[in-house]
């Protein structure tokens, strides 16, 4: 399944981390959240 992707995963996070660097806030609060939904799908798939 695409979103259980570890790739995905690092991408989702090395998106918040350079939003941060950036101190773009908008960038990491959008980047953070779909960091989040997705993990919670990740979740509910596995059960």
């Amino acid at each position: 399944h695409a979103v259980d992707d570890p790739d995905i995963q690092r991408r989702e996070q090395e998106s918040i981390y350079e939003a941060i660097a950036h101190q773009d806030r908008d960038a990491a609060r959008a980047a953070m959240r779909l960091h989040l939904i997705n993990s919670l799908l990740r979740v509910r798939a596995k059960h």
